[in-house]
């Protein structure tokens, strides 16, 4: 089995946090998201492990390139002035499936120190392994680097999905800590959870309604946007602590119908998902 080393991030309960855009939508509205993110962590204490930026959720594949560096960096000075928990984590998404701008993604938040990074990766096999690769050496090379993790995003039809058995043919890089699945098969997200088992790596589930089934199974993590409002935030965090504790299956189920349902709403707003989430937004 190849242990990452020194990792950072361990599973958890992740929000990948909303990002607020200025009035014209051409620019990060930084003030407002930092806030955003400190409702997270103020409301989701102690359950909650930390935020995803610059996500799918965060419109990182949308967010112009300058703009997600400099946010970064401004999340990197935010951090060190607020009294976050020192095992509050922080990820960035890198939104594109181009190597060096992955890469200098990946340079900035080692610089802002940042927790880790979650990779898209290209849809060709042989490219994903290219970038993949170059992202990880990279990581392995440097001092304190963040952890490096991929992402199964099959629902986007810019990625297609990737398969589980890239965790075995990579489990060479000690900087490589897991992937987020958002695969709604069951049976594929047993096949990550299979591949994190045998290689030591977390699987975090990004599917809703799959987050009872896939911790049950042996995840070790989740990520989900839901979290950006207060009822979802609620559920999710009752719906964690249910799995954690390993309560009644009754219990369990009860909870995960509960956040269904709510996800159900969102996602049936005329908008969208996301115009759901910013008309319910956590308020710090």
């Amino acid at each position: 089995m190849n242990q990452p080393l020194n990792r950072k991030i361990d599973g958890g309960l992740y929000i990948a946090s909303i990002t607020h855009l200025t009035a014209n939508g051409e620019s990060i509205d930084t003030e407002a998201t930092l806030r955003h993110i400190n409702a997270i962590y103020c409301m989701g204490a102690p359950t909650v492990t930390g935020v995803v930026v610059l996500g799918t959720t965060g419109l990182g594949h949308a967010i112009p390139h300058q703009e997600k560096l400099r946010f970064i960096r401004a999340l990197g000075e935010y951090k060190k002035q607020q009294p976050f928990r020192e095992s509050f984590r922080f990820i960035t998404g890198t939104g594109t499936v181009d190597k060096n701008e992955a890469w200098e993604v990946v340079s900035a938040a080692h610089q802002a120190e940042l927790d880790g990074v979650l990779a898209l990766l290209p849809t060709d096999g042989s490219e994903a392994a290219e970038v993949f690769s170059f992202l990880a050496v990279g990581c392995d090379s440097a001092d304190n680097s963040p952890d490096l993790l991929i992402y199964d995003m099959p629902r986007n039809p810019v990625n297609l999905g990737i398969a589980p058995q890239f965790m075995t043919t990579h489990a060479g890089f000690p900087a490589f800590v897991g992937a987020k699945s958002s695969t709604e098969d069951i049976m594929v997200l047993d096949q990550w959870i299979q591949a994190g088992r045998s290689t030591g790596r977390d699987i975090f589930v990004g599917e809703d309604t799959l987050i009872s089934a896939g911790l049950q199974d042996g995840a070790t993590g989740v990520i989900s946007g839901t979290g950006n409002t207060p009822r979802g935030l609620e559920i999710l965090c009752e719906l964690y602590q249910d799995c954690e504790e390993c309560r009644d299956d009754s219990i369990i189920a009860f909870t995960q119908e509960a956040l269904s349902a709510y996800v159900e709403g969102l996602l049936a707003h005329p908008d969208g998902y996301r115009a759901a989430l910013m008309e319910n937004l956590l308020v710090s």
